[in-house]
């Protein structure tokens, strides 16, 4: 039996948790710790969540502090406003883990540096395409890596980047706009002079967080961008669109799920925009969707990086 992706298997839990089956969902958290050993910091969180849910919160305290015992620690943010642990916020014990997860973070963020994982066409990065992806906030470059690298045997490179902000113990957001914007122009350019992609042929894209920010630089014109492709993009306001250099017009894919209310309607309210200002772009709502890569995305990454370029519309 083939083993499912990471996005799989965290649509499979999602769904369970949505519906409300909290014990089925802790039974997927298992599966995940055998197949994605590295994600294991994700872990003692999800389960801490689920198990309060369940309404075991002694346990979900400790499956907190066992995993900071282990060296893993999480967003204070998610912590405190999280109505999963909305049993836990009030107690002494999380107000523990919730002050050591404070001075972690402040801690990393003091050494955090930006980050890329480069992946190489068959044939190698002379001339090719390049397809420059960013993660979520509270993701990192690896999280979805399989699902993007499908790009590679289209004959595009694949350069998964990972911003300095810190949120975790494993994770980093693109909360400060200016910031994001110099790292990942800087982290470009050195790819390009490093490795001699076509400059011509370059994609952003990215999931939430990261989809947003890949609109909003392909718009920028920072440097030339062929186009961009959001998943679920998450804060872009369109005054941002609309203060956009003139003439500058990326052609765009946007693709949201149904069920994730709050960035489909942004996703929609962007398509609009586009198709009022006349801009190429394609743009797919999925029915039952949550706030994750649609389930055919590695079948279809090559068909919209080609509509992206041009070559299919």
């Amino acid at each position: 039996m083939e083993k499912p992706t990471y996005s799989q298997l965290r649509m499979q839990m999602f769904a369970a948790w949505s519906a409300g089956d909290y014990a089925a969902a802790l039974s997927t958290v298992d599966d995940f710790a055998a197949a994605f050993p590295e994600q294991s910091w994700q872990y003692p969180f999800w389960r801490a969540c689920l198990l309060a849910r369940l309404g075991r919160p002694a346990d979900a305290l400790t499956e907190l502090e066992a995993g900071l015992a282990t060296g893993y620690w999480w967003a204070p943010a998610r912590l405190r406003s999280d109505e999963d642990l909305a049993l836990l916020q009030d107690q002494p014990r999380f107000q523990a883990v919730l002050a050591l997860c404070e001075q972690k973070l402040q801690a990393a963020n003091a050494q955090s540096r930006p980050e890329c994982d480069l992946h190489l066409p068959p044939a190698g990065a002379e001339g090719a395409p390049l397809l420059v992806v960013l993660h979520g906030w509270g993701g990192n470059r690896k999280m979805y890596a399989p699902e993007w690298s499908a790009a590679l045997k289209a004959g595009w490179g694949v350069a998964m980047l990972q911003s300095s902000q810190v949120t975790s113990c494993a994770t980093f957001g693109w909360d400060d706009v200016a910031r994001a914007g110099d790292e990942i122009t800087a982290q470009v350019s050195d790819l390009l002079r490093a490795h001699n992609f076509d400059a011509n042929r370059v994609v952003l894209a990215g999931f939430s967080q990261g989809g947003g920010e890949a609109i909003r630089l392909a718009f920028e014109a920072r440097f030339p961008v062929r186009g961009y492709l959001a998943v679920a993009p998450a804060r872009l306001d369109m005054k941002e669109l609309e203060d956009s250099p003139r003439g500058v017009a990326p052609r765009g894919v946007l693709l949201a799920g149904e069920a994730d209310q709050r960035w489909a309607d942004l996703a929609e309210q962007t398509a609009d925009w586009l198709a009022a200002h006349r801009l190429p772009h394609w743009f797919s709502l999925y029915p039952g969707l949550g706030h994750d890569l649609p389930p055919d995305f590695m079948d279809e990454l090559p068909g919209w990086l080609a509509f992206i370029e041009g070559e299919a519309d």
